[in-house]
């Protein structure tokens, strides 16, 4: 019941005692064989300011990402009880792998009219001068839409965090490549078949030049380019996106990161530990792009609103094969007791498990009825107060020992049982499961059916990040021998792709931001990948492109996007590059009202994104002039986040004149808790506050300052925070 340490964590424990993982379940977990044995990655929350990195390496650990509060490392598996011990650590994480979620594409989000400088941008612009990175399956680094037109490459640097080799500067762990040594062919880093060369695909839509064949460029082709090989640990990533902003920061030059990965585990807020570390990692000509998930068709997700009653959910595992089903459960406020049950095939009620109340955890326990055990559980609900959110946390995870088990639907279906007062979110998470959609009653319990919504995968939810959902722009195509296929499951052009995930964040605010296409989307196919062979249907002419779907697909466009406007200006904020992207994204009877939980602002448009970016000083000073600056009162005042009126406080503020805002709360004891700063044209202007911090944590309730200053103009008024 150690409060420092999260229940992911002490689940893992559960398992780790079991003493008997297959390889294939230390990957699931996210854990890495070694010769000396397992090496566990976690994310550590200390204390300000402390530096635990000689303490961590004197245990046989290693340290990758370190911030003011946060650290990501790899330690032992004997070294976790120390680590958990140390005085300096508030908290311990631990988070499963995420999982990877043009020749048509390119010309419809208008990014050809960039490319050829058409009025009123005054030159072509492609990503020159700008490093684009991508975290993801690797890359064909000899693929020609890589290359220069003197056949060196346009790759600064490739890092494989999957092998053993010359270890970048700051990490101890994978093998880097330059670019000289990929241009003398020493370089062994491959994209292979396990994610169908989906690194490869990926690049090719942000940063190919189409000099392969002559076709296909993607949305930055000049831009520079430096790929990440992950495992899809999350602490590799974030590792990933530091290696980039590192490189990008020693050459003098901005970068985009894009990440097509997501999860489901997590709260769906913004305030995990890996989102608050990338968010503090975003800054000035540093942005992150990520794709929304894939879940949108998906029932992952589930919400239950009890008033001192009893309510249950059916879920059921995919596969056998993937030994383990997770459930993650988030609720404020009330007390709710869990319990898991089943239904045979018969849907009869085989047995249910006892009930499991806040503080409170039931682990290893063999889920057994007339002799016949279906999986081992454990249920943990210690955790009554998360300390980045101050949620309430239950996990539950089935195993099948590694095997010995059939849990699947194939033998039942699993019931989360939960009952007392309180709002629930919950989301099965780990891609191994989904919820049912059944309601009603059945077997003597009141089921409430699983849904598609609030299905933003992790880190997608954060705010510091761009968030991109994908719409059809295409759905059938011509492969290499001349046969025309379609796709068997679309919306149609213009509609939003049934997969894309939908929004909000658990917290009410909307995601996606923008939709990008993401269906038949045509890109650099790696030659170490076998798609030939495997997938031959998708092999387009010239045999060097091929044709994949996913949110994976439409995340790379709107991070190419972020490349052209970093090369217009490289001190480009998130928060600018967002504010150009939504303001001129296309709006249609596709989508209907923007900004809505499917479609964000709507549809990407590069060409108007650029063009409102290079016009922005004329806009400026032809901007009709207020008559003065004044910052208005806030509304609602008091912010009551437990009220369920409005999640967020809106602060409007009026600029005689074009200037840089600085916007700033700030407690009690004067400490600056948020700040953003951003420049606007004359006029009036608002920003939204949830309540939360620079890291996405929820403040104490309280009294809080607003306080604006752009120019020689400064204000401040005070406002009531109650949650």
């Amino acid at each position: 019941k150690n409060p420092k340490v999260s229940p992911y964590v002490k689940v893992l424990i559960d398992r780790l005692e079991q003493k008997n993982l297959t390889a294939v379940d230390a990957e699931a977990l996210g854990l890495e064989k070694t010769a000396a044995g397992l090496k566990i990655s976690l994310i550590l929350t200390k204390k300000t300011h402390a530096s635990l990195r000689s303490e961590i390496q004197a245990l046989g650990g290693d340290v990758g990402t370190e911030s003011d509060r946060f650290m990501t490392v790899y330690i032992p598996e004997n070294a976790l009880e120390q680590v958990v011990r140390m005085p300096g650590i508030t908290y311990v994480s631990h988070f499963l792998p995420a999982h990877p979620t043009l020749d048509v594409s390119v010309p419809v989000i208008q990014a050809d009219r960039v490319h050829n400088g058409e009025s009123p941008l005054p030159r072509a612009f492609k990503g020159k001068n700008v490093i684009v990175g991508i975290v993801d399956s690797g890359i064909d680094w000899s693929h020609g839409d890589f290359k220069n037109s003197d056949g060196t490459t346009r790759i600064l640097y490739i890092w494989d965090q999957t092998t053993s080799g010359k270890q970048p500067a700051y990490f101890n762990y994978g093998t880097e490549w330059n670019s000289s040594e990929i241009n003398s062919g020493s370089c062994t880093e491959v994209d292979g078949p396990a994610n169908i060369g989906h690194g490869t695909h990926v690049t090719g839509i942000a940063a190919g030049n189409g000099l392969a064949i002559g076709k296909y460029a993607g949305v930055a082709p000049e831009a520079n380019i430096i790929v990440v090989k992950t495992d899809f640990n999350f602490n590799h990533i974030i590792d990933a996106v530091e290696y980039v902003f590192r490189h990008a920061g020693a050459l003098g030059e901005p970068a985009v990161v894009n990440l097509s990965l997501a999860t489901q585990q997590g709260p769906h807020d913004g305030t995990t530990s890996p989102e608050q570390l990338l968010a503090g990692k975003v800054g000035k000509g540093k942005i992150v792009v990520v794709a929304a998930s894939n879940e949108g068709g998906v029932n992952v997700h589930t919400q239950l609103s009890l008033s001192n009653e009893e309510q249950a959910t059916g879920f059921a595992a995919y596969s056998n094969t993937n030994s383990k089903v997770d459930v993650d459960i988030w609720y404020s406020g009330g007390n709710l007791d869990v319990a898991l049950a089943g239904l045979d095939t018969n849907l009869n009620l085989l047995t249910s498990s006892a009930w499991v109340s806040p503080g409170n955890r039931l682990a290893g326990q063999a889920f057994s009825v007339n002799g016949k055990t279906y999986g081992i559980y454990t249920i943990d609900a210690t955790e009554t107060n998360n300390p980045f959110n101050g949620l309430h946390h239950v996990v539950i995870e089935i195993n099948n020992n590694s095997g010995a088990y059939d849990f699947t639907s194939d033998a039942l279906t699993w019931v989360m049982k939960v009952r007392g007062t309180g709002n629930l979110h919950a989301w099965v998470y780990g891609g191994n499961g989904a919820f049912d959609s059944f309601s009603g009653s059945l077997a003597g319990l009141n089921f409430v059916g699983g849904n598609s919504q609030y299905s933003i995968g992790m880190p997608a939810t954060s705010s510091s990040l761009i968030t991109v959902g994908s719409f059809v722009t295409k759905t059938q195509w011509k492969n290499k021998d001349g046969q025309v296929y379609q796709l068997s499951h679309s919306n149609g052009i213009g509609h939003i792709s049934g997969f894309s995930s939908i929004g909000p964040t658990r917290d009410g605010r909307i995601k996606p931001d923008i939709a990008a296409p993401g269906e038949v989307i045509a890109s650099a196919m790696s030659a170490d990948a076998g798609i030939p062979a495997k997938y031959p249907s998708r092999v387009l002419p010239g045999e060097k492109h091929f044709i994949l779907q996913g949110t994976s697909m439409a995340s790379p466009h709107v991070a190419g996007v972020a490349a052209l406007m970093l090369e217009k200006d490289s001190g480009l904020t998130p928060e600018l590059v967002k504010q150009y992207l939504t303001q001129t994204a296309l709006s249609d009877s596709f989508t209907g009202s923007v900004p809505n939980n499917h479609w964000g602002y709507g549809k990407v448009n590069a060409f108007q994104a650029m063009s409102r970016l290079v016009t922005s000083v004329s806009e400026e000073k032809s901007a009709p002039v207020a008559e003065s600056f004044r910052l208005f009162e806030s509304y609602p005042n008091p912010l009551n986040l437990m009220s369920g009126v409005s999640r967020q406080a809106r602060i409007r503020y009026r600029l005689p004149s074009a200037e840089e805002v600085h916007f700033k709360i700030v407690n009690l004891l004067g400490q600056v808790v948020k700040d953003v700063s951003i420049r606007q044209t004359a006029g009036t202007h608002q920003f939204y506050w949830n309540g939360r911090n620079r890291e996405g944590s929820l403040l104490p309730s309280g009294i809080y300052f607003y306080e604006i200053k752009a120019g020689r103009f400064h204000r401040a008024k005070k406002m009531v925070l109650v949650r």
